[in-house]
């Protein structure tokens, strides 16, 4: 896809073009799994390592232990496969061992738990042991998008990349870049994972005074198209506009092009709808106008893609849109390009940057009404 034509098309059709799951099939001989939850972690009260605040990264270890860092309380949770707490290490902090918002967590090369900590603005590398965990090393991010929740992957070098973000090669805007740190934490290579022409698509920006001074506000199209990007283990990166399903995806310097056969997404229902038209008035009055004066309106439908994401294997995800009464669903490609199946799973549950996914279970977080949040394995073998 040429995404500077992308980005045309986009911001000249209203966002109404977009995908429903239950309309095309998968082709014939294309597995089709329906994920059941096996194991659920977590309560809604007490003091105990099972009420969690907010889960920033889970991972599975070799072994099936369970791994949970939660931002809220500073800490990094470890469990049995059976979902028995073992231990718990970090605390909050920004000196060698401690955790500021941890998130992201990954198993690199050398069989040590990494982890983004976004207040501290750097990654921890810890040993994890049978009953406790030993802090090893850290390094710096090399760029000021500290808060930004990321996967935490390593490149085929062994090299950790530091997803953030850089002001654009052009001046104008920002960029989401991948930077690859050596083991002193230097910048060894970096490469666009999201281009400034595109890290705005679906926003309007106004002019307004912040404390005397001006500024932008940037407001978002409800339900609209954006600009979508995911890092896989090795030299694996995608991107794509929600928009459209046509992803862009890279190995290494080589370049690869998938595209579904999911053309709408659902229509937007009475509730998105009032939501949505809540926000827009929101927005238009941070920005001193009226909400009838922005350049945009409701769309009628959902994107057809909701989020793309890599598994353990490196395998893309890409979900669709749905709405809350339906199964999420995701359709898998292999390295190679194929298709090679399709997952839906409960809605509560949600797959995403804190998410662990293998070859037939993932981790995830499910939220109940009460927004309390628990540890999920699901299982679709």
């Amino acid at each position: 896809m040429n995404y500077s034509q992308a980005v045309i098309l986009v911001a000249g059709i209203p966002f109404v073009a977009c995908g429903s799951p239950e309309g095309p099939g998968m082709g014939a001989g294309i597995p089709e799994y329906q994920a059941r939850i096996e194991l659920t972690i977590g309560v809604a009260d007490g003091d105990g390592a099972d009420v969690f605040g907010r889960i920033g990264g889970l991972l599975e270890l070799p072994d099936g232990r369970i791994v949970v860092s939660d931002v809220q309380a500073n800490e990094i949770r470890v469990f049995s496969e059976s979902g028995e707490h073992l231990f718990t290490f970090g605390r909050e902090g920004d000196g060698p061992g401690d955790l500021g918002s941890p998130c992201c967590l990954a198993l690199g090369p050398e069989g040590l738990v990494w982890v983004r900590e976004a207040s501290n603005g750097r990654y921890s590398a810890f040993r994890v042991g049978p009953d406790e965990a030993e802090f090893v090393r850290a390094l710096t991010m090399q760029h000021g998008a500290a808060g930004l929740w990321a996967p935490t992957t390593f490149d085929d070098e062994g090299l950790l990349v530091d997803v953030g973000a850089r002001p654009s090669s052009t001046g104008e805007g920002s960029e989401r870049a991948r930077f690859h740190l050596d083991d002193g934490g230097e910048v060894v290579r970096t490469e666009v994972s999201v281009p400034a022409a595109l890290s705005d698509v679906g926003s309007h920006r106004v002019q307004v005074e912040i404390n005397g001074s001006p500024g932008l506000l940037y407001m978002w199209q409800p339900f609209a198209s954006r600009a979508v990007s995911a890092h896989g283990p090795g030299e694996r990166r995608a991107l794509a506009l929600t928009g459209v399903y046509e992803i862009e995806t890279w190995t290494g310097p080589s370049v690869d092009t998938l595209r579904g056969n999911v053309t709408e997404g659902p229509v937007l229902t009475a509730e998105e709808r009032k939501t949505g038209q809540e926000a827009m008035e929101s927005d238009a009055s941070r920005g001193g106008i009226r909400a009838s004066e922005l350049p945009y309106d409701l769309p009628d439908r959902r994107t057809p893609l909701a989020q793309i994401l890599y598994d353990d294997l490196g395998r893309l995800w890409v979900e669709l849109s749905v709405t809350r009464d339906s199964a999420r669903v995701a359709d898998i490609w292999n390295p190679d390009g194929q298709l090679a199946g399709r997952v839906t799973w409960p809605y509560e549950v949600r797959l995403g940057v804190a998410s662990w996914i293998g070859q037939t279970h993932a981790l995830a977080v499910a939220r109940d009404e009460l927004g309390v949040q628990r540890v999920v394995r699901l299982r679709w073998d």
